[in-house]
């Protein structure tokens, strides 16, 4: 149900940024610049990943959030190669949380633990534009900058780690200063997740998919 409301919203707000003015005819400088305003929406997996006790059996079952939303900021520069063709690297800053859960096989209590990430992303993409209207493909890497996680009982912490790269398609739609985006990105290289537990880590790994839906405002360009 919550997909199916931030669908309509997207869909919205694109159908009213490509109408709200009428289609003319841009003149784009060689390059421009302005920041840039990030929202993106996680998707991971949620299967269960079972910890051992010192006897070999299963303990304890953690398990992630399959969705999880975070906010960007940062700026962008865009090299307009022709009328139709552009290059456009971007610097992203991310603040995000990541939430899960341990439960007590023998209890059947619930833990629930919660991480705040702190990351960084750089964007690079090709755009081919038509009337304001571009199709995008590029690459993302990601990496995590610092995590901030809750500490439960039995020295438990949740931790999030590591880099990746994803690969994104999108589209967008440029009218005068403003830029609006729409990316697809599916992670090409595994991400870290788990618990550490009195010093001992356990961990599973995803691939995880985005949805980020991205304005710029262009401030400069020559």
């Amino acid at each position: 149900m919550t997909h199916y409301y931030i669908n309509n919203f997207i869909a919205s707000l694109f159908l009213f940024l490509f109408f709200h003015t009428a289609i003319i005819a841009q003149e784009y400088k060689p390059i421009q610049t302005g920041p840039r305003l990030s929202v993106d929406f996680a998707f991971t997996g949620t299967e269960p990943h079972n910890i051992l006790n010192d006897l070999g059996q299963d303990s304890l079952q953690f398990t992630r959030n399959s969705f999880s939303s975070n906010f960007g900021i940062g700026m962008f520069m865009q090299f307009n190669i022709k009328d139709y063709l552009f290059f456009r690297p971007e610097a992203i800053v991310h603040l995000s949380k990541r939430k899960a859960e341990l439960l007590d096989l023998q209890t059947n209590q619930t833990e629930p633990l919660s991480a705040n990430l702190f990351a960084f992303s750089m964007p690079v993409h090709i755009g081919y534009r038509v009337e304001g209207v571009s199709l995008q493909l590029g690459l993302v890497w990601h990496n995590q900058l610092r995590s901030d996680a809750k500490k439960g009982p039995e020295d438990l912490l949740y931790k999030y780690k590591g880099s990746h790269t994803t690969f994104s398609a999108g589209l967008g739609y440029q009218s005068g200063w403003l830029l609006f985006d729409i990316y697809y990105e599916k992670s090409l290289s595994k991400v870290k997740e788990g618990i550490q537990i009195s010093e001992m880590d356990y961990s599973l790994s995803s691939r995880p998919s985005y949805l980020s839906v991205r304005i710029g405002f262009m401030i400069s360009g020559k």
